[in-house]
């Protein structure tokens, strides 16, 4: 049977979620809104995203008219639709307006529909990679220009607020990034190291383009919306928590497969094996798909001061975060767990108890004998830290 089927997409998600918390004045930071803004700017490309298109509840714009939905992932969805091309295109142009006046145009909204005989689950997964490859194409972003053009060529006034206040509880994260400050170490509260990292999943697009079953492709979407994001989050962090209560987190956003968050210097490692939990509950739910393959995550790492503008330490992170992607391990056995890569201060690590092979990637440090040696020193600096000290500087 031959139907409209619908793709929107938010663009550019991660900077508008970076103008979302950049647009607090530093002196703000403290302020416990702050934490609010975030998690609302989150939810403002998931669940809200999902109850303006009509996905979820009954006041969307397309509320009663989607017949099947084809996926549905952080920032968007595909789904079709019986009604007629003229009617879905006022209603997109109802949508995107709605995002790019309530923004300030800092979020914009693309679209694409088109007709496909739709009798099969072949035929459902190339609906939804032809959406993929429709909405990525500059054609797209053209026509959606030439629509709304007396719209994009106005000068606006930008709103001071580009979020909506969510009512969300979570007790799990800090309120503000100056609480951080560890309350069983002797630091100014003022002014204090954190450590600021940015995780992002590997090779997910290239993954997604060679899924060859539909259900698959469905299963592994909502497997990445349900693993990563705020309330998940939360409550990894709690568990962390129960074993560690000095433990503090303070999240600066997720959204698709990228998380960011703020911890105190002091517990960077918990931090990194949040991360990998996050990791392996992903992989864990893949191997009940008979997923072969295990996902690994790349972490960019960034050691800071809790003064320090937000722009600075997010462009550092997203440094570290790229130099971690480049790695490239190769395992003297079959890979049968999570393996994480990162980057810190320019140095590249790997976290897994593979034994990595010789030649190239020799080079590459592993992360827990780094963590553990750092521990060991700490602990010679807190015994006798005179000779430690001699010894240094000789």
């Amino acid at each position: 049977m031959t139907v409209n089927v619908v793709s929107i997409a938010i663009d550019k998600v991660q900077v508008f979620l970076y103008y979302a918390i950049h647009a607090q004045e530093q002196e703000l930071q403290s302020n416990n809104n702050t934490l609010k803004s975030i998690i609302s700017s989150s939810r403002m490309i998931s669940d809200d995203f999902y109850r303006k298109v009509g996905l979820d509840g009954e006041k969307g714009v397309f509320s009663g008219f989607i017949s099947e939905i084809l996926l549905q992932c952080s920032g968007s969805c595909v789904f079709t639709t019986t009604l007629r091309e003229e009617e879905i295109r006022e209603k997109l142009g109802e949508l995107f307006q709605w995002y790019y006046v309530n923004f300030g145009g800092k979020l914009l909204m693309k679209y694409e529909c088109f007709q496909k005989d739709i009798t099969s689950e072949n035929d459902r997964l190339e609906a939804v990679k032809e959406s993929k490859s429709r909405i990525r194409q500059k054609e797209c972003m053209n026509k959606i220009i030439e629509e709304h053009k007396e719209l994009l060529f106005q000068f606006r006034k930008t709103e001071k607020s580009l979020y909506f206040y969510d009512n969300s509880e979570y007790h799990a994260f800090v309120k503000n990034i100056n609480k951080l400050c560890p309350d069983t170490e002797d630091v100014n509260a003022n002014h204090f190291r954190i450590a600021v990292i940015k995780a992002d999943l590997d090779g997910m697009g290239n993954i997604f383009k060679n899924i060859s079953d539909y259900r698959i492709y469905d299963s592994v979407s909502k497997i990445l919306s349900e693993t990563i994001n705020l309330d998940a989050l939360e409550k990894e962090a709690e568990k962390l928590q129960e074993k560690n209560p000095d433990f503090k987190i303070y999240p600066l956003y997720l959204a698709g497969d990228d998380i960011m968050f703020a911890v105190p210097v002091s517990h960077l490692q918990n931090g990194v094996d949040l991360c990998k939990i996050l990791l392996n509950n992903i992989n864990d739910k893949l191997e009940k798909l008979e997923w072969n393959d295990k996902l690994s995550i790349s972490l960019g790492i960034d050691i800071s001061f809790n003064r320090e503008p937000i722009r600075y330490y997010f462009e550092r992170v997203q440094n570290e975060l790229d130099t971690a992607k480049k790695m490239k391990l190769t395992f003297e056995s079959e890979v049968n767990e999570s393996v994480a890569k990162l980057c810190l201060g320019g140095y590249t690590f790997y976290d897994s108890a593979c034994k990595i092979a010789d030649g190239d990637d020799a080079g590459y440090l592993s992360w827990p004998n780094f963590i553990k040696t750092v521990h060991t020193l700490n602990l010679l600096i807190v015994k006798n830290s005179r000779h430690i000290i001699s010894f240094m500087v000789c």
